[in-house]
């Protein structure tokens, strides 16, 4: 999908003395929030933490087409806790985005990152060692339109959701009954 980096960033590109950051804001049980240089980056009320040469992230896919694309994350040398909570999450269809930004080295501030990506994690994968690695794999938004709703309009189904919804209770019932359409109050013999 083609987008458009805005007023801020996009000046801020063309500035001297300015490395481009990527900030990844990934919504698992435990959010986890990283970003491409060293040290510590706020934004947005969270604080991302640099992984340095430690991270990686595929291209960000770009075009004009309406597309299902995907984008692949890796964080190599990790720590014993993230693995935990990478193996001990339920990270399928978790949000991830990713932003781009541009850092002054002067003054260690970032401009206001433009999204770059959006979608939901699809699969995490650890090779674990001496060298620990994750890779996740994530997909944009347009996947969830390739998924069937199996979602129906009566009460377990609405119940399963809302314990105590019980605006549903007749739609069963509803469904058997001999409805008259069409014609006026007084025009209907019993």
């Amino acid at each position: 999908m083609t987008r458009s980096l805005n007023a801020a960033t996009k000046t801020a590109s063309q500035q001297d003395n300015v490395i481009e950051v990527l900030l990844a804001n990934i919504q698992l049980d435990t959010p986890v929030y990283v970003h491409t240089y060293v040290g510590d980056i706020d934004y947005n009320s969270n604080t991302y933490s640099g992984v340095g040469d430690f991270g990686g992230v595929s291209s960000v896919p770009s075009g004009s087409d309406l597309k299902i694309e995907n984008i692949t994350l890796s964080l190599s040398g990790v720590n014993n806790s993230l693995i935990a909570q990478a193996i001990g999450t339920d990270y399928q269809y978790k949000e991830i985005t990713i932003y781009l930004t541009y850092m002054d080295l002067s003054t260690y501030t970032i401009n206001v990152p433009t999204t770059i990506f959006s979608g939901y994690i699809d699969n995490i994968e650890i090779v674990s060692g001496q060298t620990s690695q994750i890779t996740l794999s994530a997909v944009n938004k347009l996947q969830a339109l390739t998924e069937p709703n199996i979602r129906r309009y009566n009460l377990p189904d609405q119940q399963s959701r809302h314990p105590f919804d019980v605006a549903l209770k007749y739609v069963d019932q509803l469904a058997n009954q001999d409805m008259v359409w069409g014609k006026g109050f007084n025009d209907i013999r019993v």
